[in-house]
């Protein structure tokens, strides 16, 4: 392990250690959300994340959810990981749009597909467009592309 991500893993301990009001080495699900919002972590849908945090990676005490260091810092890795991979299916987004539109069109997904060394006839990549139903007749959104890339069909 380098001397970076030990003194991250040092600076997460610290912050843990703050909300960790009583020391039993766990925090409150309370007290978690606003340790991940110190770090820059924010929930697109908090429902849905509380119940995944009390899921995955909490046990009840007393009607109280807590979470330990270990499993704290096994969400951080969680989310950390899903931010790499978003940023990556962003990136791969934008190589295919070559005009910069936000829509892929016929064409790019075409390009695209034959720069992979893949050959997709022009009806194949129509079965592809039919569904997906795309909104927008010019192609296919962003959000329509992980649509296309995490659905199996």
């Amino acid at each position: 392990m380098n001397n970076s991500k030990d003194e991250k893993i040092q600076e997460f301990k610290e912050l843990f250690s703050f909300y960790d009001k009583d020391k039993d080495d766990c925090v409150d699900i309370v007290n978690f959300e606003k340790m991940l919002l110190c770090l820059g972590i924010r929930f697109e849908d908090r429902n849905k994340e509380i119940n995944i945090i009390k899921q995955k990676y909490s046990i009840a005490k007393d009607n109280i959810y807590l979470i330990s260091f270990e499993k704290c810092m096994e969400y951080i890795k969680s989310r950390s990981n899903l931010r790499e991979v978003e940023e990556e299916v962003i990136e791969c987004f934008k190589n295919i749009n070559k005009n910069g539109n936000g829509i892929l069109s016929f064409n790019e997904i075409k390009q695209a597909l034959l720069d992979m060394g893949e050959e997709f006839s022009d009806e194949e990549i129509s079965e592809i467009f039919n569904w997906v139903e795309p909104k927008n007749k010019e192609g296919i959104t962003y959000e329509e592309f992980i649509k296309l890339l995490t659905t199996k069909y």
